[in-house]
């Protein structure tokens, strides 16, 4: 079996990669995403560029070495690759010497910045999928706050959009109190290469919501691959909207991204208060996932319920036919069909 299908990961996807805050012009970041090593680069210019982080000579960290704005410099031998990938330098190499700088390229990859949000296309083959359409609204990020969870990208995204752990895992006496649960009752329709929740009034145990932007708001959620949520809340007044992706590490972990905009005044004040329960929230669902994660060593088996469990079965069915279209070139068929569905949570 072909290696990319047995790590299980989607690719011809978009994936979020880092903050535009966290790569300044003439600075150069390493990260892995799906299992392999990238650079995250800024040219003095602000252009961005992504490469492999592996030298093809020894394979040494690139983004271990200096980048001059023009070219990174391998730290051990001093090759030099320019934001293309394609080497420039060989310094110990002689002009009658094979290889020549010019025979050799390392991998590098289209990146994208959208929303103060930076992503990367991780390709299986030379096809190039749109970039994501998301909402916009001209919102100006406020906070960006990132965890990794020591679990598989399924765990995280099936954990992350599960609506009815609510109650039990961010449970409080501010915003609701455990084990109150309401019934709901959604729309969902589908989208390319996901569902939406259609606008809906936030239920009456959402406190949150209403301590944050005022009575009455409505919200309307968007869910697409390869592990993508997207929320905008609304009031008369005010909006908050946050973008949520789950981006694989590796095959255990997993990076949660969690970028926020808002228009509610508050300053630095409300910024520090928000940034504390976020980071106290993506905390609660990372034990939660270890939980599951721990359970799963004496059996794989989910049962899965209508209509809560609904969007998880969806979530895997996308992704095994992304995996046929992908892998074996089939038709991408969206199994999501417009419903109702109903849950108490």
């Amino acid at each position: 079996m072909h290696k990319m299908k047995q790590d299980n990961f989607l690719r011809n996807q978009w994936y979020i990669a880092a903050s535009s805050k966290d790569i300044k012009k003439g600075g150069i970041k390493g990260l892995i995403i799906l299992g392999e090593p990238i650079i995250l680069g800024r040219c003095k210019n602000g252009k961005l560029f992504s490469i492999s982080d592996n030298c093809p000579h020894r394979g040494t960290l690139l983004s271990l070495g200096k980048f001059d704005g023009k070219n990174i410099e391998c730290p051990y031998h001093g090759w030099r690759f320019n934001t293309l990938g394609e080497c420039t330098l060989i310094p110990s190499q002689m002009r009658n010497h094979r290889h020549q700088a010019d025979d050799i390229k390392t991998k590098s990859y289209l990146v994208k910045e959208h929303m103060g949000v930076i992503w990367v296309y991780i390709k299986y083959n030379d096809k190039v999928e749109p970039f994501p359409h998301i909402e916009n609204n001209d919102f100006s990020l406020k906070l960006y706050v990132k965890k990794t969870f020591d679990c598989n990208v399924d765990l995280a995204v099936t954990g992350l959009m599960d609506p009815a752990h609510g109650s039990f895992i961010h449970a409080s006496t501010f915003w609701r109190n455990k084990r109150d649960t309401r019934e709901k009752e959604k729309r969902l329709k589908p989208i390319k290469n996901g569902w939406k929740i259609e606008t809906h009034k936030v239920s009456s145990n959402s406190k949150a919501y209403r301590i944050f932007l005022g009575s009455e708001p409505e919200s309307k959620i968007s869910y697409f691959l390869p592990g993508i949520r997207h929320e905008i809340t609304t009031t008369n007044k005010y909006f908050y909207s946050g973008l949520t992706a789950c981006t694989p590490v590796d095959n255990s972990r997993t990076t949660v991204h969690h970028f926020m905009y808002w228009n509610v005044p508050g300053g630095i004040f409300l910024k520090y208060i928000i940034k504390k329960l976020t980071i106290n929230f993506l905390n609660q669902d990372a034990k939660a996932v270890l939980w599951m994660k721990e359970g799963k060593k004496y059996s794989k088996r989910e049962f899965l319920i209508d209509d809560a469990d609904l969007q998880i079965k969806w979530y895997y069915e996308l992704k095994r036919n992304w995996h046929k279209y992908c892998y074996d070139d089939d038709v991408f068929i969206n199994p999501v069909r417009e419903t109702v569905a109903r849950w108490k949570s």
